[in-house]
């Protein structure tokens, strides 16, 4: 039997979820029912022996935080694709397939958005099964949700007759996208379904669709992949020539036009968590009267969300209501209201205000950073610093650094000298000094960071040497 390779889709910035998701940190990195965050989930449905390792294709100001949720989860993808900016699925499935073709002709493609909820794994694996053998025969599978309700965020799909040698897939005959409310509920009575997203083909079936219907996207797309570069982890494409690639999605490019197109029904519990709407459900499903996490007391609340990050929050007598706080922004709103999140966003951007892209804490190879304080020249971080991972050899024209370690033991290049600090213990970097921090224990290493100087930008980088190979200064 035919191995499947994942292809896991890592962009967009899950706008309906502000402030939770934010441009630099998205919905797909957030833990919203576990420990695990929704990518890590989709990386855990997909590690087996049905499966090769994978591509993870995602924007390339997110690429730390999709490496260190696959080290988290011990899994290594075949690679992660970066994209300059995001062009929507068409472009992105395409630089998948010409991937996967160049190291197997025969590759059967499994695409996955990274922020579904999917229950339980064994449905999902029969489902993949089913897609299978349609695959093979060189269709292109979606698949299919029955729908709980007439929603009007997902596109809907007919099925047509059974697919001729199979029992469980069906032709496609119709996509429509996102309908109005009155023909959502028209169209679920006449038996169609959500489009989920997902989808399964031979990556030359792909390329040839692609070809014949899209063939200056295919034509970029080679451009772009041709002119493709390699490090450790990483494929980055050719700028310009993804970049000229038309903003379409999967669906409008191939799905809705070719012939080859099919569908088989997911008889499990699914979701696509882009809204609080959504959130509190599939709470409430699991038998919660509200949506609750961190810090909160909740009196007298019904079918509400209500989410602390640091601080506490309390509520009382609220009914349908979305009440989210985090370190630097705090919404309040109905939940009828909530498809008007990204409006209310639009006015945060129009406003120059930080928090409509950039998350309090910031996320690289070696771990993570939060910014505590900022001022005209200087700049106070809390940073961690992974166990086993290291910063790279670097110096800084414009500004000074003080450490403050406050929990674990790091090993420390400071010019020609190398020595360890411990808990309690600081030092002092001067401007153009090369220096290195290391964790060489088992636990996390935990240090505050005072940064003086006439400029204090993260571009003030010049590195030396980097563990990580990465090419662009600051990052």
């Amino acid at each position: 039997m035919k191995r499947i390779t994942p292809v896991i889709l890592s962009g967009g910035s899950g706008t309906r979820l502000w402030p939770l998701s934010r441009q630099d940190y998205p919905k797909q990195f957030l833990s919203l029912f576990n420990k695990n965050s929704l990518i890590e989930q989709t990386i855990q449905r997909i590690q087996g022996p049905d499966y090769e390792p994978g591509l993870i294709i995602c924007n390339e100001e997110h690429r730390f935080m999709v490496a260190e949720s696959c080290r988290k989860q011990s899994y290594q993808p075949e690679k992660i694709i970066l994209e300059p900016e995001g062009r929507n699925t068409a472009p992105a499935l395409t630089i998948a397939a010409l991937y996967a073709l160049s190291h197997d002709p025969d590759s059967l493609l499994l695409v996955l958005p990274s922020d579904h909820f999917i229950e339980p794994n064994d449905a999902f694996h029969d489902v993949i099964a089913q897609a299978r053998d349609a695959a093979c025969a060189d269709k292109l599978v979606s698949f299919g949700i029955t729908p709980t309700q007439a929603y009007t965020g997902y596109g809907y799909i007919e099925k047509g007759e059974v697919l001729e040698n199979t029992e469980s897939a069906f032709h496609l005959k119709t996509f429509i996208e996102k309908p109005d409310q009155n023909t959502a509920k028209q169209l679920v009575k006449k038996g169609f379904l959500w489009n989920s997203g997902m989808f399964m083909f031979k990556a030359q079936v792909l390329i040839d669709e692609m070809e014949v219907h899209q063939p200056t996207v295919t034509v970029n797309c080679r451009e772009a992949f041709d002119k493709a570069s390699f490090d450790i982890d990483f494929m980055r494409i050719g700028k310009e020539s993804f970049r000229s690639c038309s903003h379409v999605s999967i669906d409008y490019a191939v799905m809705e036009k070719t012939d080859k197109a099919c569908v088989v029904s997911f008889k499990g519990d699914w979701q696509d968590l882009g809204s609080f709407d959504t959130l509190t459900e599939i709470a409430c499903k699991q038998g919660h009267k509200n949506a609750i996490t961190g810090d909160v007391i909740a009196r007298d609340c019904q079918n509400s969300f209500i989410w602390s990050d640091n601080q506490l929050v309390t509520t009382l007598g609220l009914e349908s209501m979305i009440v989210v706080s985090t370190s630097d922004a705090i919404l309040v709103c109905p939940r009828d209201k909530s498809q008007n999140i990204p409006l209310l966003l639009e006015e945060v951007k129009q406003q120059n205000r930080s928090q409509a892209v950039e998350s309090a804490q910031s996320y690289r190879f070696w771990g993570h950073y939060k910014v505590l304080e900022k001022g005209g020249n200087f700049l106070v971080k809390k940073i961690v610093v992974s166990s086993g991972a290291k910063l790279s050899l670097q110096r800084h024209r414009h500004r000074a650094e003080h450490w403050i370690i406050v929990k674990g033991v790091g090993h420390v290049t400071k010019g020609d000298e190398t020595f360890i600090v411990r808990e309690n213990e600081s030092l002092f970097i001067p401007p153009n000094t090369v220096h290195r921090l290391e964790n060489r224990m088992e636990s996390d290493l935990y240090l505050i960071e005072v940064q003086t100087g006439d400029y204090i930008g993260e571009d003030d980088i010049e590195r030396i040497d980097d563990a990580y190979a990465r090419e662009i200064v600051g990052t």
